[in-house]
């Protein structure tokens, strides 16, 4: 009598004393396929070239197997690790993906922190215009973690990298990200950390959430330690530009060639701290906005003269740019409860701190300075405004520490009006305009003397 279920098995029953890999022969069985689905099974990663056997040399378009390999981790909550070089002709579909885990081995750094494509071990060379691309706006968590993705149609093509994207409680760190147009369209909340990583020759934006976006900005995270740089041929790029970002850190980074380096309208609780700004037209840049903490930072080279910024650039800067006095920080309307404390700029920074708009209340300046200052204007510069606009504007402006120069003849206090407030006998912020001491008598930012 046949034994169904043996016969459809083996065509004999095997010989219990033979080794696993001659009945696994015999029964046509693939250990290899076995053992790597028992390793994806039981592991926390999976590995992109012995799993999904991904070229690691650059030449063969992974896209379908990347694609493939990150919706089975979404899936399982595993890691993806990469080492090797892929291309990436195509664009990644996060519709099925949710978490993304991606971990390298290593990227070398030369100069300046960016990767040099020959040295790193673990790269994406990227060839659409969208890398990844969330639809109708995804939400998706995510871990990168030494790991290097790059426009591989740099000059060619202009590439977002993620593409309506909202990143939720994701951490990306000791990765680099070269020649992207934009880094991030789209924004960032619940407990992301941006650490420890190079955004090398951006194209346009790191992290953009204005007109369409504006309901996804910069919220409860950490932009910590990382370095972020301009391509040398645009003059329109601003790194961090974010609609109403909330609590979030922005710390010990290094902010280099930009027209904005910060451009941040409305938001609250913010904090601005310890970082360099050099060869930026606009440090930070921001408006109606409320409650900033703006403390540490150093601006340098912010004051770059036409004949300069033409040679460094090597580009036609636009008429703003050329004709528009450069400043570290820039507050813009309605800004209120703002703190500037400790932030210095070298002596080629034009000017400090400027507000553009009289529409301005409760904002401290302490301790600013530029080295080798003698005139205050250059640390603050308050805009001649139309008081009345809005309630109560101009009230609560306090400033001290100027780092300028004593006049030694103090003029008669013999000013009334509205708002007025005196600091040190030294610059008097009267009706709306910011006046100072001039060998006793009260001038306005044009050298005119204005009496009561």
């Amino acid at each position: 009598m046949s034994n169904l279920f043996r016969d459809n098995l083996y065509n004999e029953f095997p010989d219990p004393n033979k080794k696993i890999e001659e009945v696994a022969e015999q029964a046509d069985i693939n250990l290899t396929d076995i053992a790597a689905l028992k390793r994806k099974s039981a592991k926390e990663s999976v590995d992109f070239v012995e799993d999904y056997k991904a070229d690691p040399t650059g030449v063969e378009d992974c896209t379908s197997k990347l694609q493939q390999a990150l919706e089975y981790c979404s899936a399982k909550k595993i890691t993806l690790v990469a080492n090797g070089v892929f291309l990436l002709k195509g664009t990644i579909n996060l519709a099925n993906i949710s978490f993304m885990s991606i971990k390298g081995s290593n990227i070398t750094r030369g100069q300046y922190g960016y990767p040099f494509e020959t040295n790193c071990t673990s790269l994406f060379k990227t060839e659409a215009a969208t890398v990844f691309d969330g639809g109708a706006y995804k939400e998706l968590n995510i871990r990168l973690e030494r790991i290097a993705f790059m426009n591989n149609k740099y000059g060619a093509l202009d590439v977002t990298f993620f593409k309506n994207v909202n990143l939720l409680a994701s951490i990306v760190t000791h990765s680099a990200f070269a020649y992207y147009f934009y880094w991030l369209y789209g924004g960032i909340k619940s407990g992301c950390y941006i650490t420890w990583n190079t955004f090398y020759n951006t194209r346009r934006s790191v992290i953009y959430t204005r007109s369409d976006t504006v309901k996804y900005s910069i919220v409860d995270s950490w932009i910590v330690n990382n370095y972020f740089n301009a391509v040398g041929d645009k003059t329109d790029v601003i790194f961090l530009d974010c609609h109403y970002p909330n609590m979030t850190l922005i710390s010990e980074n290094f902010f280099e060639f930009s027209y904005k380096a910060l451009n941040f309208s409305s938001g609250r609780d913010m904090r601005i701290h310890h970082n360099v700004f050099d060869y930026c037209f606009r440090g930070i840049n921001i408006y109606q906005a409320t409650t900033y903490s703006i403390m540490g930072n150093n601006f340098s080279h912010c004051g770059l003269a036409k004949a300069q910024a033409i040679a460094y650039w090597k580009v036609t800067l636009p008429d703003e740019l050329l004709n528009t006095a450069w400043s570290g920080i820039q507050l813009g309307m309605q800004t209120q409860n703002v703190q500037m404390i400790g932030n210095i700029g070298d002596s080629d920074t034009t000017n400090l701190i400027t507000m553009i708009d009289s529409s301005y209340k409760n904002v401290t300046s302490h301790a600013n300075a530029i080295s080798d200052n003698v005139d205050p204007y250059r640390t603050i510069n308050l805009k001649q405004g139309f008081p009345g606009t809005y309630p109560d504007e101009g009230k609560g402006i306090r400033l001290s520490e100027l780092n300028f120069i004593t006049v030694a003849t103090l003029p008669v206090a013999t000013l009334t009006g509205y708002n007025r407030s005196s600091f040190d006998g030294q610059l008097i912020y009267y009706n709306g305009k910011l006046l100072r001491n001039d060998a006793g008598q009260w001038k306005d930012m044009m050298g005119t003397v204005v009496t009561s």
